[in-house]
């Protein structure tokens, strides 16, 4: 055990994992806009109460699973990936109730998304993004 470092480096996929570090609650100021870096953002156009601050280098990997596409295959894609990822990095488009809260949590982040599912499942998500972007154009 002595030869064994008990600081974890997150592994070879280090530059796609937001460490457990880098994820905190999002915090309000006095006027009730959530407070992120240097900038601040409504509570309206932000409904993530999570603020993401990935470390340098590091491009995280958001992962949309639909369960029930691919031969039932999902779950245990699901499972592998929360193993892999950091949870939060993971979404259930079924339990979740789409992609939208998933994307609204990484709507600030550099980052790649990855979709497991059928045709639909990418259709779906395409869609989501779509809106948000959107969205994200008008406020500013």
């Amino acid at each position: 055990m002595p030869l064994v470092s008990t600081e974890c480096d997150l592994g070879e996929l280090r530059e796609h994992i937001i460490p457990p570090t880098a994820i905190s609650p999002a915090v309000l100021d006095r006027q009730g806009r959530l407070s992120r870096q240097n900038s601040t953002m409504s509570v309206s156009a932000m409904n993530s109460s999570l603020q993401i601050v990935p470390p340098t280098g590091v491009i995280p990997l958001v992962v949309f699973i639909n369960p029930k596409s691919g031969g039932k295959q999902g779950t245990r894609l699901l499972r592998k990936f929360q193993y892999l990822l950091n949870p939060r990095q993971v979404f259930n488009l079924l339990q979740d109730r789409g992609p939208v809260n998933g994307l609204k949590q990484f709507q600030d982040v550099d980052s790649r998304v990855m979709v497991a599912g059928g045709d639909g499942t990418v259709g779906w998500l395409l869609d989501a993004m779509g809106k948000i972007y959107v969205c994200f154009l008008n406020y500013f």
